[in-house]
């Protein structure tokens, strides 16, 4: 990716993943017991254009059902 200077930057760190639940029940039918997430992005806007990247990061994650694996729900 070519370098640029972003208009806008933001991190969210040390979030509960719990508080997902409703969003991730929704799209993907999986629910967390426990962990946090975190979440970087820096964006940027010149000609009408966005460009930019959102990097969400989960930690300690432990879904609710047992016999469920992360990467075979997702």
């Amino acid at each position: 990716m070519e370098w640029f200077k972003p208009d806008l930057s933001f991190s969210l760190e040390d979030a509960k993943v719990t508080s997902l639940n409703d969003y991730t029940n929704h799209y993907a039918g999986i629910d967390f017991k426990k962990g946090e997430y975190a979440i970087y992005s820096e964006i940027t806007i010149a000609d009408g254009f966005l460009k930019g990247y959102i990097k969400p990061m989960l930690t300690n994650t432990k879904l609710i059902s047992r016999e469920d694996s992360f990467l075979d729900t997702f």
